[in-house]
């Protein structure tokens, strides 16, 4: 239930739920993720989620595929101009997000996004961190990742990871490791 947008250093996830009856709560400068825009009948509470690539390359190779027909218009209270004409793809692929380490996005419509991260030779995994801004705990669950904000849970599923030799997938340990956030 969110709009995802791909930004040159990660993911923002936009959140929004409708209520019929709406308390505002209080929220400090830190918190200005969270707005509120009171209707009559439907008040709104939003959240913004960014999942970014820390240390990453901040302007990377961008490469696309399978284009979604026609384009959207996104208009807010701190662009009033908008961002016109924005193009919807299934695939995207960062080159270079870090050193030999590309990102591959996949998705659209309801399937929702998946992303693989492709450490070719040479590349470094270590070099892989997120940050989570806009949440308000996380915890390690069963290998998987619960983010709790102020809307809810979000959950990161545990990460598939893969070498691939002679052909063949050969599965690697791993997971998250988390450190602040």
């Amino acid at each position: 239930g969110a709009h995802v947008f791909l930004k040159k250093t990660g993911i923002s996830y936009v959140y929004e739920e409708r209520k019929a009856h709406y308390e505002p709560r209080e929220h400090s400068a830190e918190q200005n993720r969270i707005y509120s825009e009171q209707h009559p009948d439907r008040p709104l509470k939003g959240l913004r989620v960014d999942v970014d690539f820390a240390g990453s390359n901040p302007e990377p190779l961008v490469f696309t595929e399978n284009k979604f027909g026609g384009s959207r218009n996104y208009y807010g209270p701190g662009n009033p101009n908008g961002v016109t004409d924005v193009k919807a793809f299934g695939t995207i692929t960062y080159k270079g997000v870090y050193r030999n380490t590309d990102v591959i996005f996949h998705g659209g419509g309801h399937t929702g996004l998946k992303y693989d991260v492709v450490v070719n030779p040479g590349g470094d995994p270590s070099l892989i961190r997120l940050l989570y801004t806009g949440v308000d705990e996380m915890k390690l669950v069963n290998g998987r990742l619960a983010v709790k904000t102020i809307l809810g849970e979000l959950e990161e599923y545990i990460p598939s990871i893969y070498q691939v030799i002679d052909g063949k997938r050969v599965a690697v340990e791993g997971g998250y490791v988390l450190t602040g956030n």
